[in-house]
């Protein structure tokens, strides 16, 4: 199910000389003519800025929700463009197939289910967890809450890991793949990171996973899948901080204690050595996994 490197099936770590530069300067303009497209076709969805402060001033939630479908869109449409006019041959997939879809979700949702349920539960064993409930989220926002975040997962793996990996994985092989896009996505964060240094490794790792995630399974899919039950289950389900941001509007089930090397501090558990350990470990494992 995976696609090879390249035509000729030679990773960009096999070629040298003209070739190997000749290779990565495709890939980089191809990336950066991504991302124009990208911008530009946002354009439209920021210019109605006095419209966007008053929704941000009624519905935060609301305004993420706009942000977050129109950025998914841009980012599809950036996607098409670079398939339709660009690479006309030989197209790169851009990952969604029809194959496994429901399969694909179901298994995203449960492994990140089971990859919050463990770094929490180790979190818990170092005495890091407090049952403290507090507030009401209704579930009307609740459910708002579940498709801005679906659709927020969504754009962040599209534009990482749909065209761009697909690119990647074709002309410079799978490493290169998960690596740069990683890169990516963790430049993507670096607004919230605010210097970090575990919660800017956490996200890394974190995209690592989600590219092998991508390479075991071929498909957008459970990664999707996995990437939106992490934020889903540790924002508007528990109420704790995702990436620093509350986005449970003051609900909460769990709360946490303790130094910030264990919590995350500020920017949550994701910040946590805990969440590091036991992602890198679910790294090995589906590296390690054969289909």
């Amino acid at each position: 199910m995976l696609i090879p490197p390249d035509d000729s099936g030679v990773s960009l770590s096999g070629q040298t000389g003209r070739a190997a530069l000749h290779t990565t300067g495709a890939i980089a303009w191809r990336i950066t003519v991504f991302f124009l497209f990208w911008g530009l076709l946002l354009v439209p969805a920021v210019l109605p800025r006095v419209w966007l402060q008053e929704l941000g001033a009624h519905s935060p939630a609301l305004q993420r929700f706009y942000f977050d479908g129109t950025g998914l869109l841009a980012s599809l449409g950036a996607c098409a463009l670079m398939v339709r006019w660009v690479d006309r041959k030989g197209q790169v997939p851009l990952g969604f197939g029809r194959e496994r879809v429901v399969t694909g979700l179901l298994g995203g949702l449960a492994g990140g289910a089971a990859w919050l349920a463990v770094s929490l539960g180790f979190v818990a064993l170092l005495d890091g967890v407090a049952f403290a409930p507090r507030g009401d989220f209704g579930g009307p926002a609740l459910g708002l809450a579940a498709v801005s975040l679906l659709l927020n997962a969504a754009v962040q793996e599209v534009i990482t890991r749909s065209y761009v990996f697909q690119l990647l994985l074709r002309r410079a092989g799978p490493g290169w793949a998960v690596l740069v896009s990683s890169v990516l996505f963790t430049a993507m964060h670096a607004a919230v990171l605010r210097g970090g240094v575990l919660p800017a490794v956490n996200v890394f790792a974190a995209s690592v996973l989600f590219g092998l995630v991508l390479l075991r399974t071929g498909r957008l899919w459970a990664v999707i899948a996995v990437h939106f039950a992490w934020n889903f289950l540790v924002g508007p389900v528990l109420g704790l901080a995702v990436s620093g941001q509350d986005l449970a509007e003051g609900w909460r089930v769990f709360s946490l204690r303790g130094p910030d090397w264990l919590t995350g501090g500020a920017f949550g558990i994701e910040g946590s050595l805990v969440v590091t350990l036991v992602t890198l470990a679910a790294c090995g494992v589906v590296g390690r996994w054969k289909l």
